[in-house]
């Protein structure tokens, strides 16, 4: 959405009383548009947070199971022998 989108950002200086109250209610609309388009990012940018999160404990959790499976593909350390004596 364009602020030139918006029909009630017209100037005010010289119009009629009656035409500034027609051009006052438009830019209580034009408001309210904007308002529920900002509402509407928001919520999509906690969406896309919260998937992002999501994200990062996945790829977190799959580096602690390769590096695991590594461990255990190499066959124990010595502080892992230390530990079975």
């Amino acid at each position: 959405m364009k602020v030139k989108e918006l029909s009630g950002m017209q100037s005010l200086k010289h119009l009629p009383q009656e035409e500034r109250e027609k051009v006052g209610l438009q830019r209580r609309k034009d408001l309210e548009l904007l308002y529920d388009k900002i509402r509407n990012l928001k919520s999509r940018l906690e969406r896309k947070e919260e998937m992002l999160k999501d994200y990062e404990a996945g790829m977190e959790q799959l580096r602690y199971r390769k590096a695991r499976r590594l461990l255990l593909a190499t066959g124990p350390s010595e502080t892992e022998s230390w530990d079975a004596k």
